[in-house]
């Protein structure tokens, strides 16, 4: 798989539950978007409102990567307005040398976005550390931290989201050596496996079968090597995604509905557009695939 195949499934992460059917901007499901994972939210709202998370980090075993460089791309949306309004990509990346890292001490890189003129600005910390947990493996942390000050309480969750990196994941990569599956670790290292520990963030691996180059640290659990059904035509936002009926359903909505689609932002018109160009053999294509995945057994 390549990095494109990977930015797929980031992808789909980064949009989970950001525009739900019927898609409209005014459905009330829409008004309050369904943003409930990997949301970090400001300190100071976090502070007065437990159960939610200023900060995620992820920790990953890695083997044979001693002089290896690390790339580390993290992710997330944040909101051009209000609670409803479109979403702007941002992306931040940095790398570093493992033995630098395990040298100590972290190395950490500040961010700022500003989602426009006059806009509100969010800031926030990339932080990476390194440790040897064992003669066959590191352990790699990465933890993101949102840092953005409000100017005034936000009383409410939806007025905080602005303030928010949403979605927030990362895509890591390694030049030499490979990152330790945590899901099915090796025999001799499941104990240090065992010892890594997740804030809000679930370390998977990426990729082509077998490779282990590459990890999402995701905000929803997956397994190693997710993919995307080659069926689904493109994201319903939507982690039950039933294709063949979202697009049926958005197929029915009327002409009005249908504008409001179009005001409401380049994603869900894309979205619309995609559904209306569908070809009569794709939409068969939806329709139900049956796949069998074999056991270790069975393989052998």
């Amino acid at each position: 798989m390549r990095l494109d195949g990977i930015k797929g499934i980031a992808n789909a992460v980064l949009y989970e539950g950001y525009m739900l059917y019927p898609y409209r901007p005014s459905a009330l499901k829409n008004q309050r978007p369904g943003w409930s994972f990997g949301t970090l939210l400001p300190p100071a709202y976090v502070e007065t409102t437990p159960g939610d998370s200023d900060y995620m980090e992820g920790q990953m075993l890695l083997a044979g990567a001693d002089s290896a460089d690390v790339n580390v791309e993290i992710r997330f949306l944040q909101l051009a307005g209000s609670a409803g309004a479109e979403a702007l990509e941002r992306t931040v990346s940095l790398t570093a040398p493992m033995n630098e890292l395990l040298a100590g001490p972290k190395k950490s890189q500040q961010f700022t976005f500003c989602s426009g003129q006059g806009g509100v600005k969010v800031e926030g910390t990339v932080e990476l550390t390194a440790t040897r947990v064992s003669d066959a493996a590191l352990k790699l942390v990465v933890r993101v931290h949102n840092r953005t000050p409000l100017v005034t309480r936000a009383a409410s969750r939806d007025e905080a989201l602005p303030y928010s990196l949403i979605a927030a994941h990362a895509i890591l990569a390694i030049n030499q050596g490979e990152f330790v599956s945590l899901l099915d670790p090796p025999e001799n290292l499941k104990t240090e496996a065992a010892a890594c520990h997740q804030r809000g963030a679930f370390p998977v691996l990426v990729g082509d079968e077998g490779s282990r180059q590459n990890m999402l640290l995701s905000p929803i659990i997956l397994e190693d090597y997710p993919k995307i059904a080659p069926e689904s035509p493109g994201d319903f936002f939507d982690s039950a995604e039933i294709d063949e009926l979202l697009t049926l359903r958005l197929l029915t909505l009327t002409d009005s509905e249908k504008d409001e689609l179009r005001r409401a932002g380049k994603t869900t018109l894309d979205l619309l557009d995609r559904t209306h160009s569908c070809r009569p053999e794709e939409l068969l294509r939806m329709h139900g695939v049956i796949r069998e995945r074999l056991t270790e057994k069975e393989h052998s």
